[in-house]
């Protein structure tokens, strides 16, 4: 247990640390570069540390948690995030289980086109995106995933997303986390 939750850490890790790649933060001006740090000092100091007691110094008081299982405020995030990593775990488990996902709801503004063009989708691109359908629900659906990639390689042998699809299952299978589907 205490190496998933070491697992899940790490791979937050990696996600916050790519998040805003080098190349990007070059380009950013100092105010960008500043909320950029500020964020990866929460991070490191507050989470990855353990130290909510420090959360007042990233946090307002009604911090807004989008998590429907967490209340919201800086109180219920440091009683949250405070506790033993099994808590976490538990908290994690049941967000996941409960299929209740957040989400945010957009106006579409009256002006706005919303005319749309139906177009047939060529056969490589169908069965890429079953198969980065596949690759992305869980690892017994990464054979199948594997099959419809490789399916769209027999009918067009240089596309692209289709070899990046079996470069994304290799890499799972060796243990490396990318930054998201192929």
């Amino acid at each position: 247990m205490r190496t998933m939750m070491m697992r899940g850490v790490l791979s937050m890790a990696v996600l916050v640390a790519s998040a805003v790649p080098l190349a990007a933060q070059s380009n950013m001006n100092a105010q960008e570069k500043a909320n950029v740090q500020f964020v990866l000092d929460w991070w490191r100091e507050v989470i990855q540390s353990r130290h909510v007691e420090l959360a007042p110094k990233y946090q307002a008081e009604d911090y807004i948690q989008h998590n429907i299982n967490i209340e919201t405020g800086r109180a219920a995030f440091q009683k949250v995030f405070g506790s033993d990593p099994s808590g976490l775990e538990r908290e994690l488990r049941n967000y996941v289980r409960s299929y209740t996902f957040h989400y945010t709801r957009a106006a579409i503004q009256p002006e706005a086109n919303l005319a749309m063009e139906v177009r047939p989708m060529a056969w490589p691109d169908v069965l890429f995106r079953l198969g980065d359908l596949l690759a992305n629900v869980d690892d017994e659906h990464r054979a199948a995933a594997e099959e419809h990639f490789r399916a769209a390689l027999a009918a067009r042998p240089d596309y692209g997303p289709a070899l990046g699809g079996l470069g994304y299952l290799a890499a799972n299978r060796r243990g490396i986390r990318g930054r998201g589907s192929p």
